[in-house]
């Protein structure tokens, strides 16, 4: 006779008294158990898709790093390689211009004004920005584009993945770009 409303109350009132990894483990095993009781035929439906997902973020902005944590995650990339080449550009232009992931994927050939110092970057919702591009960032992507961008590349992305097919990195690429550098500090 249990309902999917008694699962949705039973963990909506558990997790009022804990903190969110408490009620993110505890509608895991709930799930789990559901899922047992099913398939032994102790309960008539898989009631298991009635438990709600436990949201669990940090309150407030994160933390930024600090000055030399950058330093030392630029210093890690192997400019002798294609990868370390195109991972210290998009580290550049995250760290100096706070661009998102997103924007960093999204950047075309077209989108850089060598002439001028400029690039145009592509926010949310379609909007466009023209932003004056830092030296050092500007001397990056274009040591990526001279000497690591494939010439076989798919598109006209400038950021492309290494292995084949050459095409232009997604935002979840910048980020396990980032993500495969060491993080300075961490043990």
């Amino acid at each position: 006779r249990l309902s999917a409303a008694d699962v949705t109350g039973f963990l909506t009132a558990q997790s009022r008294r804990g903190v969110p990894k408490a009620a993110q483990r505890l509608a895991t095993a709930l799930r789990s158990l559901l899922r047992f009781w099913h398939l032994q035929g102790l309960i008539s439906g898989p009631l298991d898709r009635a438990v709600p997902k436990v949201a669990n973020r940090r309150p407030g902005l994160p933390r930024p790093l600090e000055p030399a944590q950058v330093q030392a995650m630029l210093a890690s990339c192997d400019r002798g390689t294609a990868a370390g080449r195109r991972d210290l550009a998009i580290l550049t232009l995250l760290a100096r211009m706070g661009l998102r992931a997103g924007e960093v994927a999204g950047l075309r050939l077209d989108d850089i004004d060598w002439r001028l110092g400029e690039i145009s970057v592509r926010g949310k919702g379609n909007r466009r920005d023209r932003l004056p591009l830092p030296a050092d960032a500007g001397e990056a992507v274009a040591d990526w584009l001279r000497h690591g961008r494939p010439g076989t590349a798919l598109d006209r992305s400038v950021f492309i993945r290494i292995k084949a097919p050459h095409q232009g990195l997604t935002s979840g690429g910048v980020t396990q770009a980032v993500a495969a550098r060491p993080w300075p500090g961490a043990s």
